[in-house]
């Protein structure tokens, strides 16, 4: 029958050029070669690639169930069409260089090149995809716990990107026959290059990671820097961060003069996005305390700044030099307002103690002049 087969087309291009020759070699070749395992291997490489993709995927998955932790299903989900294409790869290629045993058809076309080619660009891909998802995972469970804050899973998994990309190029490299030494030689001396020549673009990015790991104010949070800088925090990045100012003015500041400050976060305790201020004001010696609290019972009643629904407080802080130094403590609805709350907090506070009549001491500077008769 393979004779049958192979007959068919000498006869019609028996009058081809050179044909004959070329033909012969290969039916001689044909004749000699082992069908039967070509065939048997073919058909262990198709099995094997389908019960790997189907059978022992699904029974890892069915393993992987019985664990608290989704991490390991997810993986085991991102396997099945890599190891499929593994398999076929190695199959087809053991396949071809049995086929070509005895000629140079494997050199000449790059056979096991090409194959490991393949192979380290669906493994790379897959294990760049895996590891996001890792770490995406192991963000969401350790965000109560402080292991791994969800802003650092965007560095890291850039981080990743480059470091599977390097892997995967040097792999490459190594396939094809490539001399990567020199390679890794010049990519040491532009590194220190580089890391001179952008010193302070890589102390802003391990600042900027320091505080994505940190947390020390998150985006929607009124800060005031050492420097007197405040306002909202409109965007934290890798290498500077964005703040609004209450006069509509956006400042870029560096994250490495942010992580060499200190800085003021006035929206980051328990009490969410609300602000407490201390107001001061002083009262003559004599006055009555209680006179002080009840003349200032009223304070925020017409401010809409204040939040209502938080007490209120009027302290007496310091016996002065010149009177009774109180303050009132009250709380804001909204930071960005807090310059205007005050100045409306503070004309009220000064209207009603000069209703109820209540003095507000200041220094004073008596002079005396001494008369002296001119000798």
């Amino acid at each position: 029958m393979m004779n049958q087969i192979l007959l068919f087309p000498t006869t019609l291009l028996a009058k081809s050029s050179g044909f004959d020759a070329m033909w012969t070699k290969f039916v001689a070749w044909a004749e000699d070669h082992n069908w039967e395992q070509t065939l048997v291997v073919l058909a262990i490489t198709i099995v094997t690639a389908i019960v790997v993709r189907k059978w022992l995927v699904n029974l890892l998955l069915k393993v992987a169930e019985r664990t608290q932790t989704p991490i390991d299903d997810e993986v085991i989900k991102q396997l099945g069409t890599p190891l499929y294409i593994t398999v076929l790869v190695i199959g087809l290629t053991w396949l071809i260089i049995d086929f070509a045993a005895g000629s140079n058809f494997v050199e000449k076309f790059h056979i096991v090149p090409v194959a490991q080619t393949i192979a380290i660009v669906v493994w790379a891909g897959i294990g760049t995809k895996v590891m996001t998802q890792v770490l995406t995972l192991i963000a969401d469970q350790a965000k109560n716990r402080g292991i791994l804050s969800a802003n650092l899973v965007p560095v890291f998994n850039f981080i990743i990107r480059i470091a599977v990309t390097l892997l995967a190029v040097y792999l490459l490299l190594k396939a094809w026959g490539a001399d990567v030494s020199g390679w890794l030689a010049s990519a040491g001396v532009l590194g220190v290059a580089l890391g001179f020549g952008a010193r302070d673009t890589l102390a802003n990015l391990f600042a900027g990671v320091s505080i994505l790991a940190d947390t020390p104010f998150k985006k929607g949070d009124f800060i005031t820097i050492e420097d007197g800088t405040r306002g909202k925090v409109t965007h934290v990045g890798v290498r500077t961060t964005r703040i609004e100012t209450s006069d509509k003015i956006e400042v870029i500041i560096p994250n490495s003069i942010i992580a060499n400050s200190r800085i003021l976060n006035e929206t980051s305790g328990l009490s969410g996005d609300k602000y407490r201020i201390r107001l001061p004001f002083a009262v003559a010696y004599g006055t009555s305390t209680d006179r002080v609290d009840k003349a200032l019972q009223t304070v925020s009643d017409d401010i809409a700044g204040i939040d209502t629904t938080r007490p209120k407080k009027i302290v007496l802080r310091e016996l002065g030099d010149s009177g009774l130094i109180f303050h009132y403590i009250c709380w804001l609805r909204d930071p960005n307002i807090r310059e205007v709350t005050t100045d409306q907090t503070n004309r009220t506070i000064y209207k009603l103690l000069n209703e109820a009549g209540i003095e507000i001491p200041y220094n004073k500077l008596d002079v005396y002049m001494k008369s002296q008769d001119a000798e």
